[in-house]
């Protein structure tokens, strides 16, 4: 079993980002984008909430890696599982619906999955356009860069002016830039296609998802380096 697998702890990927077995790519980051603004640890002073968040968090993230990443593998593990368990058979003299109740009931079922499609497509709809940068993420934000494995991460800065479309990365301590193009998003959290702007060891080059928070920026890498992650404080330009 890969080790992402096992770091799922017995979860299903699918059901942790509520998603259907044949959500493509852009439902997954979605559904990804809209639990984490609910769990993030940010979001949760006291200590033992913020663990719990903390952990719900790195769930969502290793859920989403998981199915962007190794979703083949992961779903040929999930198709041997044993099943959940048969429905127990009715004894005799319960109570049977009649075939009238079933077709009312096949024909509520496929109103509700219409429905449903519907909603779906004018969601998909709202999210392809290309969203601005929310005023909460204007200005100069600085932090470390929280690598597993690593005892103290990079220095990261990120700068966002009104008005434009885009924000810039610098890494510190590596000496790189990149550009942030934002692809989805809303007020209280953007996902982000990150450009390096020249060729540098430790410049990622990858999706970025920012958390906006009052005073704070919940930032995650994924999926090239699912483990990487930081949270900015507000600085001077």
């Amino acid at each position: 079993m890969d080790d992402a697998h096992r770091e799922l702890d017995g979860h299903d990927a699918y059901e942790l980002l509520g998603v259907p077995d044949d959500a493509d790519e852009r439902a997954i980051r979605r559904a990804f984008a809209l639990r984490v603004r609910a769990v993030h640890p940010d979001a949760s002073p006291e200590p033992a909430a913020h663990t719990e968040a903390g952990r719900r968090l790195h769930l969502l993230k290793t859920a989403r890696d998981v199915l962007l990443r190794d979703r083949e593998a992961y779903d040929r593990q999930r198709a041997a599982r044993p099943a959940a368990g048969a429905a127990a058979p009715q004894p005799s003299g319960t109570f049977r619906p009649s075939k009238g109740g079933g077709v009312l009931l096949v024909v509520l079922v496929g109103y509700l999955f219409a429905l449903a499609a519907c909603v779906s497509a004018v969601t998909a709809h709202a999210w392809k356009r290309e969203p601005p940068i929310p005023r909460g993420l204007v200005g100069t934000w600085e932090g470390r860069l929280e690598d597993a494995g690593a005892a103290t991460g990079d220095r990261v800065r990120f700068t966002f002016k009104a008005g434009e479309g885009h924000g810039t990365v610098v890494y510190l301590d590596a000496g790189c830039t990149s550009t942030l193009t934002p692809r989805d998003g809303d007020d209280s959290y953007v996902e982000f296609r990150e450009v390096v702007n020249a060729p540098a060891r430790g410049c990622r080059g990858d999706t970025v998802g920012i958390t906006i928070g009052a005073d704070s920026l919940g930032v995650t890498f994924g999926p090239e380096d699912p483990r990487a992650n930081a949270t900015l404080g507000r600085a001077a330009p």
